[in-house]
């Protein structure tokens, strides 16, 4: 008896179970339901993916096709000041069950809605059809604040370098650290900005529609696959197939874009997923396409470029006249921890998982796999600055030598004021640039391996791209002439 009660019991819950999953829709109206943006969901940027799905009637009162379904889609949405007045609201009609917006507003919240028209003949009238209309509910969504914020560093002295284990005195094999070491004094004796944020594909996307940068494709059957360069030199590669990927060129629109969702193609039917990529880090950009855009914004705000690349030929060390620049390995390094305090990731010492993207955090299991994240989504350091552990790699402005080389084989001096790296030599001697800070991508923690360290140190060819690669910006404050 008792067995028998436990199996009804269990084919209840199935039955249940399956109703709500498979959402049978018994009513005489097609079923809608919002699945991207949510409502109420924020940051989003200037063109969103809509996404929904719909379930025809199949209520027995009334007839349908042998295999019912909708017919078509309409979508609306408007700002929300103007979603009352119908005139305002803008729409498509589609067949399919997603759609990508027209350019929207920055800061801006928006109201949308789908509604489904399906064709049914009334079961008690002889060819007898009729429209029926079906209507989500009405969610709204805001979007990303005009990106660029930075945040101003006061001067300071910290210990720079792995201090966090022994140094190493010389053997048959050094340990792993040891290109973090040796520990040295480092004084930062201007003021400067940094980025609150990662440089992310929205604004990266306006440099390379305001410049022009051309796209030479790499095979002809994949049109969408090449490399924007300028000056000779490559900016950002695309990748349609990567989730990490945002930014791709329009080979019909002739305009550089950011995509809105990443379909994995790998698995019949496709599986679309809309993802916010437009306040996503850019990734695939070059330390040449990364200088390209401070001398840019540095043009645009009205600065002095750093690089100088409007002559044609980028600096490789910028000059300190307050426009726009990478930050140096000592700057990055200060901010990350905190102004030079003593953590051994941004922010905690701890397990950083509530701080940073990082192997152990990056799949979402919605699909995608690992892959970065929007920015500004974990906590921030003292500094108020975001993801200086994790999400991306950071490239910094130095070349990429072992720490105080130039000064054997005495050593580190007792304190370096305003280090910026080695100087190039003529002939050249070094290849790779400092990148810094760990991305989605990194392993940590394994056999006290922490390639998350604020102190950890990578490198990368300038004119390489890699989908966990990008960086943020900096600038000098210059102290204010006084006018006689």
């Amino acid at each position: 008896m008792k067995k028998a009660a436990l199996r009804f019991l269990l084919i209840c819950v199935i039955f249940l179970f399956s109703a709500c999953f498979y959402n049978v829709n018994d009513t005489d109206l097609p079923i809608v339901r919002l699945l991207w943006p949510g409502d109420t969901q924020t940051g989003l940027g200037l063109n969103v993916f809509f996404q929904w799905i719909g379930f025809p009637t199949i209520k027995t009162e009334v007839k349908t096709r042998e295999d019912p379904v909708i017919d078509h889609y309409v979508v609306v949405y408007a700002e929300e000041s103007e979603w009352w007045n119908p005139a305002n609201r803008i729409s498509y009609t589609t067949a399919a069950t997603g759609v990508e917006s027209r350019v929207l507003d920055y800061n801006t919240t928006y109201r949308w809605q789908v509604f489904a028209y399906q064709e049914v003949e009334e079961a008690d009238k002889q060819s007898s059809r009729r429209i029926v209309e079906g209507k989500s509910n009405v969610f709204s969504f805001t979007t990303m604040k005009e990106p660029g914020e930075m945040v101003t560093i006061a001067p300071g002295q910290f210990t720079m370098g792995d201090h966090f284990h022994p140094e190493w005195e010389g053997g048959e094999i050094p340990p792993w650290y040891f290109n973090d070491q040796p520990a040295h004094a480092v004084s930062l004796t201007k003021n400067f900005e940094i980025g609150k944020y990662e440089v992310t594909n929205q604004e990266f996307l306006e440099f390379l529609n305001n410049v022009g940068v051309p796209f030479y494709e790499e095979d002809p059957a994949y049109p969408t696959e090449g490399m924007g360069w300028l000056n000779g030199r490559p900016v950002i590669e695309t990748w349609w197939d990567d989730p990490s990927t945002g930014i791709y060129y329009d080979i019909v629109d002739k305009k550089w874009k950011i995509k809105t969702a990443w379909t994995n193609t790998n698995v019949e039917p496709n599986v679309t997923v809309p993802l916010n990529y437009a306040a996503m880090p850019v990734t695939r950009v070059s330390w040449y396409g990364a200088t390209f855009y401070c001398d840019w914004l540095s043009r645009m705000s009205g600065y002095a470029e750093a690089y100088n690349s409007s002559s044609g030929e980028a600096r490789i060390v910028p000059r300190d006249n307050g426009g726009y620049r990478l930050p140096t390995e000592a700057e990055w390094e200060y901010c990350a921890r905190g102004g030079g305090g003593d953590t051994l990731y941004s922010g905690t010492s701890i397990f950083p998982a509530n701080y940073a993207w990082f192997y152990w955090n990056s799949d979402l299991s919605d699909g995608t796999g690992r892959r970065v994240h929007e920015v500004g989504q974990k906590l921030p350091n003292e500094l108020e600055l975001y993801d200086m552990t994790g999400n991306v790699f950071e490239m910094c402005s130095d070349w990429w030598e072992m720490y105080c080389a130039e000064y054997a084989p005495e050593g580190c001096p007792l304190l370096m004021t305003d280090p910026a790296g080695p100087e190039q030599p003529d002939p050249p001697v070094f290849s790779f640039k400092v990148m810094r800070g760990g991305s989605w991508g990194t392993e940590d923690g394994e056999d006290g391996l922490t390639y998350l360290s604020n102190v950890r140190r990578f490198s990368i060819f300038p004119e390489n791209t890699e989908s966990d690669v990008g960086f943020r910006i900096a600038r000098t404050v210059l102290p204010e002439v006084s006018l006689p």
